[in-house]
């Protein structure tokens, strides 16, 4: 392991990093952490992520089978219904003969157009089988409870449509006829039922992958927004800064004797390189005080206080002979000036 003077020594020869290649290594570090979580989730990988209380051969087969089921009662019934709804669209009547009432054909209200005649004739059995079918299963699907006996009331509709058209048109006059005629709308209404169920059962297989999907999806985009926080972020960063010096240091001046000088660098010495590297932009978090612009102090004038004043001197002080005392002077009086005060008075 080698000194502290050989750090400081490496971390002097080797050239740091500019900001540009220092977000180069750290976009490469974000960028391989997250492909290690191995991309988005594909919704395609969830289609079979619930299981079925029944294998899916059943479900498919039993599917198949009422596919079959429906189309033979509909060949026996939708022929019957598109003859009555075309005849009752057009002459108000099932028209099994023409009527003569003295050699004139007799015709009831209706509306006599052929093309008109054969769209409500196709519209007729549509709207009582599918009115069964549909019902059956948005009972199933989007309602709950008392809302779906509703329901009730399109389903006997579409059920009395079917069947009495299928009566008209067949007239039963044994059991086997009578068979043919009731059997298509009633099996109409009981695969309804099933294939309802089936769908039901669909939906929620549907629904439950993709709510697992959605989960898996969002728990991936939130750790991809978020690299910083991953696992093996730390790790992946020091690699990128060590491959970016590396790099930086083999190119302009000197780049051979560093070349030769990085080959003798242990991992002391690289992670005191890495460390200063990853920190270069964090070297203001190293000052311990915060810094602040604080006011100066201000400035104060301090006057010196004056000298006592000194005692006055005397003559002892000074050393000089004492001081004579006044002579006394006699006043002269002028007498010149006593005449004239006299006078005046």
């Amino acid at each position: 392991m080698m000194s502290n003077a050989q750090i400081a020594d490496a971390l002097q020869a080797i050239r740091p990093l500019n900001d540009t290649e220092r977000l180069e290594a750290e976009n490469a570090a974000k960028t391989l952490v997250i492909a290690r979580l191995g991309g988005e989730p594909n919704a395609a990988d969830y289609a079979r992520a619930t299981v079925s209380k029944y294998p899916a051969w059943v479900n498919n087969g039993v599917a198949q089978l009422i596919l079959v089921v429906l189309l033979a009662a509909s060949a026996l019934s939708v022929f019957r219904q598109f003859t009555v709804g075309r005849d009752y669209f057009m002459y108000g009547q099932l028209q099994t003969g023409v009527m003569l009432v003295d050699g004139t054909p007799v015709q009831r209200s209706g509306i006599n157009d052929h093309w008109q005649g054969v769209i409500a004739g196709v519209a007729t059995p549509l709207l009582g089988e599918f009115l069964i079918i549909l019902s059956t299963i948005a009972a199933r699907v989007y309602f709950v409870g008392r809302a779906r006996l509703w329901f009730i009331i399109p389903v006997l509709m579409g059920l009395m449509l079917t069947l009495v058209g299928n009566w008209m048109v067949e007239q039963p006059h044994d059991l086997f006829g009578l068979l043919v005629t009731v059997s298509p709308p009633i099996a109409v209404l009981f695969l309804s039922i099933v294939g309802e169920r089936l769908i039901f059962t669909a939906i929620e297989d549907k629904h439950a992958a993709d709510t697992l999907y959605q989960a898996a999806l969002s728990a991936y985009r939130v750790k991809a927004s978020n690299p910083l926080t991953m696992d093996g972020y730390r790790n992946a960063y020091g690699n990128a800064l060590r491959a970016a010096v590396f790099g930086a240091n083999l190119k302009g001046a000197g780049a051979t004797a560093r070349r030769e000088l990085m080959g003798t660098f242990d991992n002391a010495i690289w992670q005191a390189i890495v460390r200063r590297e990853s920190d270069s932009d964090n070297w203001l978090d190293a000052v311990t005080q915060p810094i602040t612009a604080e006011p100066a102090a201000p400035i104060t004038v301090t006057r010196p206080t004056p000298a006592a004043l000194p005692a006055p001197l005397t003559v002892d002080d000074v050393g000089l002979p004492p001081a004579r005392p006044p002579r006394k002077v006699k006043a002269k009086v002028d007498m010149s000036a006593a005449p004239v005060q006299r006078a005046l008075f």
